[in-house]
């Protein structure tokens, strides 16, 4: 017997919440099943101009969602390409910075190379004043010993013998 009573009891409450259920209508409020506002959600919600509507709603709305997925990676398709102009300019700018590099010390290894000729010159130039002095000294040696023979009365060959001797 108590368990019918149990059941007794479960099937009232579960028909005390039936007719509690409530629908949700159009203006945002909740009505009973039974009531007209109900009703009229009911047949609205089946519509097939609102059907369709919503239908064509919801491609649009992906159209829109497809659109700005491919706006999207057309953007980062630009976004790649721009990343890549910067690195080609990059690079070219390093290869050009390499070549005048180069370029520079090219022109400083010529700078040193003239600069070690001219030197090599003014030495040439030196060693020869260095030796025609010396060709004029030995010159004025040699003529002031002719001198003095011709003061003596000797040859130069003479001279230079007494010369030595003494």
């Amino acid at each position: 017997m108590n368990a019918k009573l149990v059941i007794c009891i479960g099937v009232l409450a579960v028909c005390h919440t039936a007719d509690a259920a409530k629908c949700q209508a159009p203006d945002g409020k909740w009505y009973p099943y039974h009531s007209p506002q109900c009703e009229a959600a009911a047949e609205s919600a089946f519509d097939p101009r609102l059907e369709l509507d919503r239908a064509v709603q919801m491609r649009e709305d992906k159209r829109l969602e497809y659109d700005a997925g491919f706006q999207q990676q057309r953007l980062d398709l630009l976004h790649l390409e721009h990343q890549r102009k910067m690195l080609e300019l990059e690079y070219s700018t390093h290869a050009q910075q390499r070549s005048l590099r180069m370029e520079e010390r090219k022109v400083d290894l010529l700078e040193s190379e003239v600069t070690a000729d001219r030197q090599y010159t003014r030495e040439i130039q030196n060693d020869a004043r260095i030796q025609r002095n010396i060709s004029n000294i030995q010159q004025t040696i040699d003529l002031r010993k002719d001198a003095e023979a011709a003061r003596l009365g000797v040859t130069r060959q003479q001279y230079d013998v007494i010369r030595n001797k003494y």
